[in-house]
């Protein structure tokens, strides 16, 4: 397993990004059993660093895949599931996706309000 420490050079340019997945069809009526609906928070920081582990072998990818997302037999089904975008037989990516992105103020008003459709 290798270890990464990931820091900013300046303040204020660390972003944390939290992401809600769920299926489409607990929110709509006739979504396709394929089709999730998925939620990011993005909260910024003023100072801050990560530690990342990366594993390196099929083992160690077993491993973390096992202790880290249970409910996946694969990481191919939790790539699919993360935004893996696969051809299908007409060669065009069958993925579409909707990004709503808002900054707050420092009363915690949002600023700023950005949605991207694909």
């Amino acid at each position: 397993m290798k270890y990464f420490k990931i820091e900013p050079t300046y303040k204020k340019s660390l972003v944390e990004f939290t992401i809600f997945n769920r299926p489409l069809s607990d929110f709509r009526e006739g979504a396709k059993e394929n089709q999730r609906a998925v939620l990011i928070k993005e909260l910024g920081w003023r100072w801050g660093d990560f530690l990342v582990e990366v594993p390196e072998t099929d083992e160690e990818v077993a491993e973390w895949l096992k202790h880290q997302h249970p409910d996946y037999e694969s990481f191919y089904d939790l790539a699919v599931d993360y935004g893996l975008t696969e051809i299908n037989e007409e060669g065009e990516e069958d993925r579409t996706f909707i990004h709503l992105s808002h900054s707050f103020d420092n009363e915690g008003k949002i600023s700023r309000e950005a949605l991207w459709v694909e």
